[in-house]
């Protein structure tokens, strides 16, 4: 028997329930089976999700982040923002029989928001773009709003210009990014009230998702967890925001 495809018959001699539905069966997607759980995990694209016999799952719904702020090269230096993580959501809902989309938002290039990731009425709203660097006599540009905020662009040295706000963030999805300062772009907001990321198991494995994007080119995001791009200058390196990750699982 295939493995994303669980039998009717099977299914209706199974007497044990999960939540307060049956257990689903469900096709599409990257599909496993981790410690009695079937896990469905989506990386990209718009999938059709099929539910067959429906029921009660856990699901995991991260946007794409949003790309670093960036701008022209500066000595002393002088960096963009970063970029505000995407949105993250996750709990539990009853899926009834029908079909569904998973959309898995990609991360947003130089100073561009992310993509939003959906999946049946769960929405996670993309990360903000981080703000411009500030060159000189030139006011950092602000971080934008989203699932998490980008960062505020740092303001040039020795300047009386100002450095950019931080964009706001979603309530229940993500924070604010910081402002930016001196010389340096403020950090991207992430998932759980910091923008270190909140780290979940849905997949058998903890994972650190929705972390804000640092600044001063820093560590890059990594793909298919919703980081914030890092906020840099000039062609330093590449400030793209990760892609997002869709991941539903229920008991097998």
């Amino acid at each position: 028997m295939a493995v994303n495809r669980l039998s009717v018959n099977s299914l209706a001699k199974n007497t044990r329930y999960f939540g307060s539905g049956g257990r689903p069966a469900i096709s599409g997607g990257t599909i496993t089976l981790v410690g009695g759980y079937t896990i469905h995990t989506f990386n990209s694209g718009t999938t059709s999700v099929s539910v067959n016999i429906p029921g009660q799952i856990e699901y995991l719904v991260v946007a794409g982040g949003g790309g670093g702020g960036n701008g022209a090269a500066l000595n002393p230096p002088c960096y963009g923002g970063g970029g505000g993580a995407g949105g993250m959501l996750s709990s539990t809902t009853y899926l009834s029989a029908g079909t569904y989309s998973a959309v898995v938002g990609a991360g947003g290039g130089s100073q561009t928001n992310g993509s939003n990731s959906s999946f049946s009425t769960i929405t996670s709203i993309a990360g903000g773009a981080g703000g411009q660097n500030g060159a000189p006599n030139v006011n950092g540009g602000p971080g934008q709003a989203g699932g998490s905020g980008g960062g505020g662009g740092g303001r040039a040295d020795g300047q009386t210009i100002t450095a950019g706000s931080g964009g706001l963030g979603t309530a229940g999805q993500g924070t604010n990014g910081a402002a930016g300062f001196n010389r340096s772009g403020g950090i991207g907001g992430g998932a759980g009230g910091n923008p270190t990321g909140l780290v979940n198991s849905i997949t058998g494995s903890s994972v650190t998702y929705a972390t804000g994007g640092s600044t001063n080119g820093a560590a890059q995001a990594i793909s298919g967890t919703g980081d914030g791009g890092t906020g840099t200058q000039g062609t330093q390196v590449t400030p793209t925001g990760g892609t997002g990750i869709i991941v539903i699982r229920y008991l097998t």
